[in-house]
C-alpha cells in the first residue's frame, strides 16, 4: 500500500469514527499542539500533552483527529 492510499483509508476510518462517536479536537486546539511540537523538536519546549478528544454538537467540519501511533 503506498502513502497516498494509507492516508486515503487512515482518513477514512478517522472520518467514520467521528461521526460515529461524535468527538473529535478543535481545530484551533490542533493548531496551537502542532505549534508546540515544533518548538519540541527544535528542543525549545518539552513535548506537548496529547489532546483528548470532546464531544461537540457543532459540525464535524470544524473538527479532526490526531492519531498517535
Amino acid at each position: 500500500m503506498n502513502l497516498s492510499q494509507k492516508f486515503s483509508r487512515e482518513s477514512a476510518e478517522t472520518l467514520a469514527d467521528m461521526k460515529a462517536t461524535g468527538t473529535g479536537h478543535a481545530l484551533d486546539d490542533v493548531r496551537v499542539y502542532f505549534s508546540q511540537l515544533k518548538k519540541h523538536r527544535q528542543g525549545q519546549s518539552e513535548r506537548p500533552a496529547m489532546l483528548q478528544p470532546k464531544k461537540c454538537p457543532d459540525s464535524l467540519a470544524l473538527l479532526t483527529r490526531i492519531r498517535h501511533k
